[in-house]
């Protein structure tokens, strides 16, 4: 062990290098290991599961955004699963509503997050919103959904990979607020005692 100090200043940002060489052999077989309590880190890192997903038809490709794993379970919601790191694009049987899950682990901990995608979706012709008024779209900053006195009704936005942006029950009338969504396509879905309405959205 070769321990290495350096005076700091609380508060300030700091940049090390470090660097090691091995020079009685031809095997680079040296390393440098630093554990997050040297730095005054916690003893236990969580490893975030995260990933992006980008629907093409009925073909979902995913990208791992997950950090501090060694491990990774997919689940495609479709009794597919694998432990690949990064799993190449994966190909729906036929159209519905899949949970697309990665579970990461690692020395101490593990996370879970998932999204889910429909396959078919943007194929079907958009229902009917009787009784509703949805505007602007194009949407700008806020979306407005007016319905007609005394309407209760579940709503779900998703962008075009399925994911749930916002979701919830209201009467009568709703804002959701939009500024900090990325320009695209979107999915509104409404639900009430008299059926289940989708509107496309897009935001610009």
């Amino acid at each position: 062990m070769l321990p290495a100090t350096y005076a700091s200043t609380n508060g300030q940002t700091y940049h090390v290098k470090i660097g090691v060489t091995d020079i009685g052999d031809n095997i680079f077989d040296s390393g440098v290991f630093i554990s997050t309590l040297s730095l005054c880190g916690p003893g236990l890192v969580q490893p975030p599961a995260q990933f992006s997903a980008q629907l093409i038809d009925n073909t979902v490709t995913l990208t791992n955004e997950s950090r501090y794993a060694t491990s990774w379970h997919w689940d495609f919601g479709d009794q597919t699963t694998t432990e690949e790191r990064n799993p190449g694009p994966h190909t729906y049987a036929g159209p519905g509503t899949y949970e697309v899950t990665l579970i990461t682990e690692n020395y101490c901990c593990s996370d879970t997050f998932s999204t889910t995608v429909e396959i078919g979706v943007s194929s079907t012709e958009e229902i009917t919103l009787e009784g509703f008024d949805i505007f602007p779209n194009p949407v700008q900053d806020e979306l407005n959904i007016q319905a007609e006195a005394g309407t209760s009704f579940e709503f779900e936005v998703r962008d075009i990979s399925g994911r749930l942006l916002a979701k919830g029950a209201q009467q009568d009338n709703l804002t959701i607020h939009t500024g900090d969504w990325k320009r695209g396509l979107y999915l509104l879905t409404l639900r009430t005692d008299k059926g289940v309405y989708t509107k496309k959205l897009s935001l610009h």
